[in-house]
């Protein structure tokens, strides 16, 4: 809520404006596939999102905000009648809602009530985040989303139960932040270098005669492998699911958007 009251003071940036155009055309090609309208061809899929320059509809950037940017004016401006602007940057809000709502909730479990209050305060007014909550761009669900993968990752390494399930929503959320922006590629970096220190304190407890290659590898690379396998294969297969530029020649697409 304060990020749409403040919003409304906000000029349109200039990126703003090319993702809600091929926003708007994602969220038809979903809508028109949904319905029946059309199906899944090269051909319609290439028209939509992609094309053989390498910035046709926008696709040097990946697809998922864009989207919920043009679903968002498609269902709440057209069906709500909320004013256009507003409704395709109510996705950015809604995202930064839910990132203090986590903030709040990690620095609770960690350190109780009275710090968690002032961190999600501190996070809700911070005037930069404020501003970029407040557009219909990339930066401030990036964010959101790098600190939900984050969480996840977490809470999947920590001691206890959730160590001997799937933590399947580490790969999601971290697919999602690759479908979001492209910063989401170094967060494997953050999380690994992370993963690897507690590695190496597992390495410490492991008895001298016990060491040997074979348990170097299970103790530091093994002691959390379903965070691994998540991260490697969940992440790519989100991706790819709601890019559907990456569904036709994904090998070709993916060099080009990395290029």
């Amino acid at each position: 809520a304060v990020v749409m009251i403040n919003q409304r003071d906000v000029g349109i940036a200039r990126d703003e404006v090319i993702y809600i155009q091929t926003g708007a055309h994602y969220a038809d090609w979903w809508i028109g596939l949904v319905t029946f309208q059309h199906g899944i061809s090269e051909a319609s899929v290439t028209r939509t999102f992609g094309g053989p320059g390498v910035t046709d509809n926008n696709r040097e950037h990946p697809p998922v905000m864009k989207t919920l940017f043009g679903l968002s004016e498609r269902l709440v401006h057209g069906g709500l009648g909320v004013d256009e602007v507003t409704a395709y940057r109510l996705p950015s809000a809604i995202l930064h809602g839910a990132l203090v709502l986590s903030v709040y909730g990690m620095a609770l479990e960690l350190w109780g009530a009275a710090a968690a209050v002032i961190a999600g305060l501190l996070l809700a007014l911070l005037p930069r985040a404020l501003f970029h909550a407040g557009l219909a761009c990339f930066d401030a669900p990036s964010m959101a989303l790098w600190f939900f993968t984050v969480r996840a990752y977490g809470r999947a390494v920590v001691s206890g139960g959730i160590n001997r399930r799937w933590p399947w929503q580490v790969g999601v959320l971290w697919g999602l932040a690759l479908g979001t922006k492209h910063t989401a590629l170094l967060l494997p970096f953050a999380l690994g270098a992370h993963y690897l220190v507690l590695g190496a304190i597992a390495w410490r407890g492991v008895a001298p005669e016990q060491r040997s290659a074979r348990a170097l590898v299970r103790t530091v690379l093994g002691h959390r492998w379903r965070v691994i396998a998540s991260l490697a294969v969940l992440g790519p297969v989100t991706l790819y699911l709601v890019w559907p530029w990456l569904w036709f020649d994904p090998v070709h697409h993916v060099r080009d958007w990395l290029a």
